[in-house]
């Protein structure tokens, strides 16, 4: 766990988002708030090409949910399958309000 803290230290010091399979990093966003921000890859194991499919499909969402004031209240980005399932996590100063599917995002 102490590796998770520096990293979230460093990420919240440095303004960058963490992408993470690890779940440590949501528990500990629903406790300490944002930023950073957190992208939540919640499936399984798969090739490098797969990897990068997933993200060179998925680059227009991320960009908007990293730079769009419309989700500058959203701290976690969850995908739970490589192209499906989009969820967003929004919070009321540093809870966890909600959960609703980004249905906007291309």
């Amino acid at each position: 766990m102490q590796k998770t803290y520096e990293i979230w230290g460093f990420a919240k010091r440095n303004n960058y988002t963490i992408i993470t399979f690890d779940a440590d990093f949501y528990e500990l966003q629903v406790i300490r708030g944002f930023p950073p921000k957190i992208i939540w890859l919640r499936f399984g194991n798969m090739t490098r090409q797969e990897f990068i499919r997933f993200f060179e499909q998925n680059t227009e969402r991320i960009k908007d949910y990293l730079d769009s004031q419309e989700f500058e209240d959203v701290g976690c980005l969850e995908f739970n399958q490589p192209s499906l399932n989009v969820h967003a996590y929004r919070r009321r100063r540093s809870t966890i309000s909600g959960r609703g599917t980004l249905r906007n995002l291309r």
